[in-house]
């Protein structure tokens, strides 16, 4: 029996029993293993035999780690009070749904699922102009924050009534969301104003602040704190980083006698997580049984990092879907309806929700 590991590529014997025409081969398999056994005339393989692993010593994972991000963390500005041209402003509304009234009102088609897309628009000058009036809390006075948007470097913005220039100075995500140099952000109230050409063409979208800062959000009252010094295995998104859409990093030391070491993390959310000892790459948790092998650690202290690699679910999904039954995410589900609607933030978990484990044999 030859074993063809359809994961890794690997090509081995198998070890195998044969008795009395029958060929028994002993393996354990987990929910994503892939195996081709080639059987094959011929000699024997070595006898198999039900494999029983010996136990370890598990050594002690910190409760709170130190962390790194590889982004900035962020702060969706999603609700806005609004006006169209020279009218009074109307209270706050999400974004998108904002949108529609502005659009309903000009006798525009919303932009619901079969809306025309903007390159297919032709060409029209700019004839009206949408405010918008973001307020959001900080309970700290924070320098540095960028403002990503869409339009940035033609739309009118200011913060706490300072102009703020539209020198472009990178963009988000997507080279469309522009990021601006904000002026410091004030303790306590902070209003942001923008005022957006609007056209047919035009996509009044959610924007972002982005910077050295931790995000409380509670329902869907949302403020800006401090970031924490430590995080916990948990929920991140509980934890400061609501809308953070990039990956963490928990950091944290191992004292080892060497030899192998076992990471196990069978709980997780996040696109894989990924294992480095002193800085340097071990390689990835990903499948069942969510356990990393590690062969020759040295004896000795050693810098873990265990990597949760992020996405942009809770920076760019659908914020105030409430239908947890929603399979198709398409432009309706950001513009969701009835009790299938909140203005409380729906978020997904994220990261490393249950202590990792180390095992050393």
């Amino acid at each position: 029996v030859t074993l063809y590991d359809t994961l890794t590529g690997e090509i081995r014997p198998c070890p195998a029993r044969v008795e009395n025409g029958i060929t028994t081969v002993y393996e354990t398999l987990y929910d994503h293993d892939s195996r081709l056994y080639f059987l094959e005339e011929g000699g024997l393989n070595a006898p198999a035999e039900k494999k029983t692993e010996s136990a370890g010593k598990v050594l002690p994972v910190p409760a709170l780690t130190d962390y790194r991000l590889d982004e900035d963390n962020v702060f969706v500005l999603d609700m806005a009070e609004y006006a169209l041209d020279g009218e009074e402003f109307h209270p706050a509304e999400e974004l998108l749904r904002a949108d529609n009234k502005m659009r309903r009102v000009l006798g525009w088609p919303s932009r619901m699922d079969a809306v025309a897309q903007p390159w297919v628009i032709p060409e029209e000058p700019f004839e009206h102009t949408a405010h918008l009036r973001f307020t959001f809390e900080s309970d700290r006075e924070i320098a540095g924050v960028r403002l990503a948007i869409e339009d940035g470097d033609t739309s009118s913005i200011a913060l706490n009534g300072e102009k703020v220039a539209n020198d472009v100075v990178g963009y988000y995500t997507d080279r469309s969301i522009l990021t601006l140099a904000l002026p410091p952000i004030r303790r306590g109230t902070n209003v942001l104003t923008v005022d957006i050409p609007f056209n047919r063409r035009t996509n009044i979208e959610n924007a972002f602040l982005l910077g050295d800062f931790g995000v409380e959000c509670r329902g869907k009252v949302t403020k800006i704190t401090s970031r924490p010094e430590k995080i916990a295995f948990g929920d991140l998104a509980e934890q400061g980083f609501p809308f953070y859409g990039s990956s963490v990093t928990y950091l944290f030391d191992l004292e080892t006698n060497g030899g192998e070491l076992f990471f196990h993390a069978p709980q997780y959310r996040a696109g894989l997580l990924s294992v480095e000892i002193d800085g340097e790459d071990k390689g990835n948790i990903v499948y069942a049984p969510y356990t990393l092998r590690v062969k020759d650690v040295p004896a000795g202290k050693h810098r873990i990092g265990l990597k949760a690699w992020g996405n942009r679910v809770n920076s760019f999904g659908p914020l105030h879907l409430c239908d947890p039954k929603r399979d198709w995410i398409g432009p309706d589900a950001f513009r969701s309806e009835g009790d299938a609607w909140s203005y409380q933030y729906n978020l997904k978990k994220f990261g490393v929700l249950t202590d990792p484990t180390v095992e050393e044999k």
